[in-house]
């Protein structure tokens, strides 16, 4: 009515729906407040994702609030999830596109050791798992990357990208998170899917000088290696482009994405720490608050 009938008293207008002049103006105040206040919250989150492009709401509420708190901005989790939806801004899954296992092959094939709830970690070192996954380039060529992660902290200890899919490029990785534990994985449980690069007598040969045992999937289901399947989609979908034109430019963004997932990126398993907090103090958090979990994250650093 105000800007159908602009020479209309707004007195006039308020009148006709019960409501006094000054109710329209404090209405109108609070109407901009809120409209400065989405803006500021959306500059945030569009700074975040120039480095997190495809975190998800809760993780990057955890990173926000700091700021929001320093602001004056009283905003909730629900509430930024609503306002990202508003404004298009919520991450959307990609399709899986290549597949990356073969396990047709003549290698021997042993028990998956983690169907025995026995074998369930209760700290780091005790379970790695590998996975391998691809990248997309420019083209429809993709390259692949080859990942170990720790099952307990989900801290990823070894990778390579490669242009191919022999062995080679999970050897290098398996080799890289032997290195990195120092000698802790011995007598650790090594399990993956029953790809041919896992079972070939190479790979083998380097688990059994390491002292790790072999564990592989029994069925086609993912779920039966499902913690390496879930880090092989964070690294892909929360900091990969869509492709590459490059292969240079893939590892390095891989490279730095695996940085910031193990020393920054923040897990709901083990009460919002990072892969590194968790796997170097050998903690897990236990339906923490924000600001117990803000607290804990700002007291330890993680130094690898």
């Amino acid at each position: 009515m105000r800007v159908a009938k602009p020479t209309v008293p707004l007195k006039a207008i308020t009148a006709q729906v019960g409501l006094s002049r000054d109710a329209y103006y404090k209405h109108q105040k609070r109407t901009d407040k809120k409209v400065v206040i989405n803006q500021k919250v959306m500059d945030m989150v569009n700074e975040f994702r120039k480095k997190y492009a495809r975190q998800g709401t809760e993780k990057m509420y955890l990173t926000l609030k700091p700021k929001l708190v320093e602001q004056q901005i009283k905003m909730g989790r629900c509430k930024l999830h609503e306002l990202l939806k508003a404004n298009d801004a919520l991450v959307r899954w990609r399709r899986s596109g290549a597949r990356t296992t073969n396990s047709n092959h003549r290698y021997d094939l042993f028990p998956n050791l983690l169907s025995d709830k026995a074998n369930t970690p209760t700290g780091p070192n005790q379970v790695i798992q590998s996975d391998i996954t691809y990248v997309p380039c420019h083209g429809g060529d993709f390259a692949y990357l080859s990942l170990v992660t720790d099952a307990w902290s989900k801290k990823i200890l070894g990778w390579n990208l490669s242009k191919s899919l022999n062995a080679s490029g999970a050897i290098s990785a398996l080799k890289m998170a032997i290195r990195a534990s120092d000698g802790k994985l011995e007598g650790a449980i090594h399990h993956s899917d029953r790809g041919v690069q896992y079972c070939c007598n190479k790979y083998r040969s380097i688990l059994k000088d390491n002292g790790l045992k072999v564990s592989l999937t029994e069925k086609y289901d993912p779920y039966e290696n499902a913690l390496a399947e879930r880090v092989n989609n964070t690294i892909k979908n929360e900091y990969l482009k869509a492709y590459y034109f490059q292969f240079s430019v893939a590892a390095r963004d891989v490279k730095n994405a695996i940085d910031d997932y193990n020393n920054h990126r923040m897990h709901r398993g083990l009460g919002f720490l990072s892969p590194c907090h968790a796997h170097e103090y050998g903690i897990k958090l236990e339906r923490p608050s924000y600001e117990k979990i803000l607290i804990i994250r700002a007291s330890i650093s993680p130094s690898s």
